[in-house]
């Protein structure tokens, strides 16, 4: 019987270099993109929260894609930039300001990445939805 137990016990524990509740890198950190339209103009703001309880250094890209009049001219925009995101903070990225018209389609993505260029977070929005 105590070959049964052993073989069980090895079986459930034996393989330790597996941590069965680590939380993923993709939860450690949330990208949002907020948008606010003013007449003609609207206003982007890319942000970053940090779900943990340690401080993150981070790298971030938004891309802003306008399609003019629903298959014209297209126009981007990419900013980048590096950031230290705070134990349990908000923290904005980065803003920025196109006009556009009912006719455009506009794509707009955040991405933000840790060390060794691990995508960690991700949001998307296009309008109109």
């Amino acid at each position: 019987m105590s070959i049964f137990f052993s073989i069980l016990f090895l079986m459930s524990f034996g393989n330790t270099s597996e941590v069965p509740f680590t939380q993923s890198k993709k939860n450690t950190l949330r990208a949002k993109i907020s948008t606010t339209l003013e007449g003609n103009t609207l206003h982007i703001t890319a942000m970053a929260t940090n779900t943990t309880a340690n401080n993150q250094n981070i790298v971030y890209v938004l891309l802003v894609e306008k399609n003019k009049n629903k298959g014209g001219n297209r126009s981007n925009n990419s900013q980048r930039g590096s950031a230290m995101i705070e134990s349990y903070k908000t923290k904005k990225l980065s803003t920025t300001v196109i006009n556009t018209t009912s006719k455009d389609i506009i794509n707009i993505s955040l991405r933000i990445y840790g060390k060794g260029s691990e995508l960690l977070s991700e949001d998307t929005v296009t309008i109109p939805q």
